[in-house]
Formats: structure tokens, C-alpha cells, sequence
């Protein structure tokens, strides 16, 4: 399973690949069923049932060993297949059924779904601490693995889980990209890995990161927002969006190849090629999507409420992003925000001096 793959597939009980139970079958009470389908519509062949002990003992070992990739009791173990765990008719053992939604009990009852399966791709590093997790949310045309740096070393102290946004990276791909949408995603994101966590937010990231402690304060521990105000801005990121939609995909047998064919600076190349699936020829990025919403990327909706928990606003010296006049808008959402400002550093300031950044908000953390 390539999302967890410390488990030892050889200890797992072998069900064929490419057959289907069309329904789960749950019998007597005593000895409950469940059914297991492979991601395959036009096959119909029926597997044969298991019972709830042996799967659900498979099962366990499935979630134990994926604790700190997916520890949700929904996980997706491909672009097409999902587990779903829930109770049965009898509310003595579980329904497990794999496949794009649950599927019903004979009789027509739904089992208790536990968790959503749109859950965006994390990367984790460590192991949970007695501190609360970090989730850290990265910022427009980037992806997890931006921040892997400064997550391995947080994660010394804390578990820390790094999301590829939707439209980004391996997430999905979605036919929205709202804050509201997105703060829905961070929120289902923690709600499978703990009660709470400190959130951190680059630029768009810090913004859904906002979004989130507005909406759903409860869920956040201790906020941090890297380079970001809660203001719609006017500038546009079409640039590196046409860049990127101006590369011959067909073309290309290399990294270099796509960048000669894009009009930006050779900074801003090197970060969007990141994105580059080179093998498939295709960008991790839902470009489409992106282009259509970008005016509520830039934007701000302006959610009601405040955030009463503490709040970290870092900004780069050398960044026009959160100028002294946001400040007003930074307190009245979050009344306990403190604004501090990282020297030789612009608006990728994680990238440009990750160890100021490290200590700044490790010393928040830990305070």
C-alpha cells in the first residue's frame, strides 16, 4: 500500500484483486458477515464472505500500522479504492467495505459511517507527544513537501502532519477551491487525528488556516499564519498560472525542458516545477480550477466571529504582504494575535531563513 508502507503486506489476508461483492451480507447476530469489494464496476463476481473477526482483526492491524499517515478509520489506499468502517445491523462488529461509498446492509440499513473520504494527502513526521499535533498548511501552487524541512525538525517535540491542499499536489482534485471549502477540509483532516491541533498557514494555506479558527475555533489549539493578513489583496497570480498553462506537456522529456517554456523568473520556475508529475506529463495542480477561482484566492470573505485562542502573525522583513496598516484587521479577529517580523526574509520566509522560522514558532509552541 503505498501510503503505508511499513506494513507487511505477507502478514494480511490475500483477497483477489478485480472481484466485488455487489452487497455486504450481514447474517445472525452471533456470527455477523462482512464483504470486501475491489474498485472494479464492471465485475460482479462474488467473493467469499469472511467473518467480522477476521476482518475487523485485519483491519485493526491495517489502522495500527498507518497510525501516523492515516489514523482515521477511513483510509485511501488508491486513486479509486477506499475503506469505509462503520457498525452493522447487529451493532456487534463492523461493516468493511472497500470501494468509492459505503455500502448497504441487506434491509436497508446504512451503517454508521466513522469518517468522509475526501481527506486531503498528509505527510507525518514523529510520532504523538503529550503536546498537541501540528498541522501545517502550505500555500497557493505548493504542496506538503514545501515545508518538509522545518516539519522534520518540529517534529522532534510534536507530531507534525503536513497537508497537500485540495487541487494540489496528491489531494484531490475538486470543482471548488473557497476558503470555506477548504477550512472543511483542515477541519476533517483534524478531526481524525485528534481533538485539536496548532495550525500553521503559509499565504493562501494561512488564510484557510484563519478560515478554520473563525468557523471552528474548537479545533484549534494555537494558530500560526506565515505571511498573510486577513484582507483581500489586489495583486493576481496569473503569471506563474499562465506559466504553467503555456508549457507544452507533450514536449517535454525533462524538468529543464518544461521550464525554457515558461515566462517567469527562474525562482519561480524552479518552486512551480515542484508540481511537475514528469512521468505522467501532467501538473499536480487543477490549473483549471485554480484560474476560475482565483479571485477568491486573492480575496478574503471576511467570516464573523474571532479567535480568542493565541495567534502567531510572522511576516518577512522584506514582504509587502502584511504592511503595519493589516494590523487592524489582524486584531479585531484575533484579539490575542501577536505580529512578529522575520529580518532578510520576503514572502517565502520559511524557505529563505527556515531557522529563524523554526524558532519562532517552536518558542510559541512551547510557551
Amino acid at each position: 500500500l503505498p501510503q503505508c508502507p511499513a506494513i507487511n503486506t505477507a502478514q494480511m489476508r490475500q483477497y483477489p484483486v478485480g472481484t466485488s461483492a455487489r452487497r455486504s451480507r450481514i447474517g445472525h447476530a452471533r456470527q455477523p458477515r462482512v464483504a470486501l469489494r475491489h474498485i472494479r464496476p464492471h465485475h460482479g463476481t462474488q467473493i467469499a464472505d469472511h467473518s467480522a473477526r477476521q476482518a475487523a482483526a485485519d483491519l485493526a492491524g491495517l489502522l495500527f500500522q498507518c497510525a501516523t499517515i492515516q489514523p482515521q478509520l477511513c483510509l485511501q489506499l488508491g486513486p479509486d479504492t477506499r475503506i469505509f468502517a462503520g457498525k452493522g445491523v447487529s451493532n456487534h462488529a463492523p461493516v468493511v467495505a472497500m470501494g468509492p461509498r459505503p455500502l448497504k446492509p441487506r434491509g436497508g440499513a446504512q451503517p454508521n459511517m466513522i469518517q468522509a473520504c475526501d481527506m486531503l494527502n498528509t505527510i507525518t513526521h514523529g510520532t504523538p507527544t503529550d503536546l498537541a499535533p501540528l498541522l501545517i498548511v502550505h500555500g497557493l501552487f505548493g504542496s506538503a513537501r514545501n515545508w518538509g524541512v522545518i516539519a522534520k525538525r518540529l517534529s522532534d517535540a510534536r507530531q507534525v502532519v503536513a497537508v497537500d491542499m485540495r487541487n494540489h499536489g496528491d489531494s484531490p482534485a475538486m470543482d471548488s477551491h473557497s476558503y470555506a471549502d477548504m477550512a472543511a477540509d483542515l477541519a476533517e483532516v483534524i478531526a481524525g487525528i485528534a481533538p485539536k491541533m496548532d495550525v500553521m498557514g503559509h499565504s493562501m494555506g494561512g488564510k484557510a488556516a484563519m478560515m478554520l479558527a473563525l468557523t471552528r475555533p474548537a479545533l484549534i489549539n494555537k494558530l500560526i499564519v506565515a505571511d498573510i493578513a486577513p484582507t483581500p489583496y489586489d495583486h493576481s497570480q496569473d503569471g506563474p498560472l499562465h506559466a504553467m498553462q503555456g508549457v507544452d506537456l507533450s514536449q517535454i522529456t525533462s524538468r529543464k525542458d518544461a521550464a525554457d517554456q515558461m515566462d517567469v523568473d527562474a525562482g519561480t520556475a524552479a518552486f512551480l516545477l515542484q508540481s511537475l508529475d514528469l512521468q505522467n506529463k501532467r501538473w499536480k495542480l487543477n490549473l483549471d480550477v485554480l484560474a476560475r477561482d482565483m479571485p477568491q484566492i486573492v480575496g478574503w470573505p471576511a467570516p464573523a466571529g474571532q479567535f480568542d485562542g493565541p495567534a502567531l502573525f510572522l511576516r518577512g522583513a522584506n514582504s509587502s504582504y502584511v504592511p503595519d496598516s493589516a494590523a487592524p484587521a489582524i486584531h479585531a479577529a484575533f484579539p490575542a494575535a501577536t505580529i512578529e517580523t522575520v529580518p532578510d526574509a520576503g514572502h517565502w520566509l520559511h524557505a529563505e531563513q527556515p531557522r529563524a522560522v523554526e524558532a519562532a514558532v517552536r518558542a510559541f509552541l512551547d510557551a
